[in-house]
């Protein structure tokens, strides 16, 4: 009886740690994102508009892709943002009629090819449509802390979905 339970045991902390492994390459993966929208913050914005959109199906789930373009001195540049989705379908719903919409971009000053598209800076663009219950809490805390400390925040005029 004692072997059962610590096989038992053994298979339960192997799949802990495998669930552990893959939150935390979920978590790395998206570090770079997060940190480089909470520097955007305080960078300077320009109107942009999103110029392609794609959705790249992977398993069960669908990265939706954006394509987008903005002026810094009369010069364009551009670039990409993508939100992940439970399902493919999701992933066309949220893109469906974006291509041509305006949208803010933040651009880092002094190196304008660096930009972010915050969800804060947009009118229900970036919403974390298909996401769980739990990102929409986390989003809408923090919509709220960012409505709270932000003293002007720039918001673009068209509703995009």
């Amino acid at each position: 009886m004692i072997g059962y339970i610590r096989e038992y045991f053994r298979e339960l902390v192997f799949i802990a740690a495998f669930v552990l492994l893959v939150a935390g390459w979920f978590f790395l993966k998206r570090l770079p994102g997060w940190v480089r929208s909470a520097l955007a913050a305080n960078w300077p914005w320009t109107d942009g508009r999103i110029e392609t959109t794609n959705v790249k199906a992977f398993g069960e789930q669908a990265l939706a892709e954006l394509g987008y373009s903005y002026l810094v001195g009369g010069t364009r540049y551009s670039g990409y943002y993508s939100q992940q989705f439970a399902d493919e379908q999701q992933a066309w719903d949220y893109v469906r009629g974006l291509q041509g919409r305006s949208v803010v971009v933040r651009h880092k000053r002094g190196n304008p090819e660096v930009s972010a598209l915050r969800a804060g800076d947009q009118e229900s663009y970036l919403d974390f449509k298909g996401g769980s219950l739990l990102s929409m809490i986390w989003t809408a805390f923090f919509a709220t802390v960012r409505e709270l400390y932000s003293p002007q925040r720039p918001r673009n005029g068209g509703d995009l979905h």
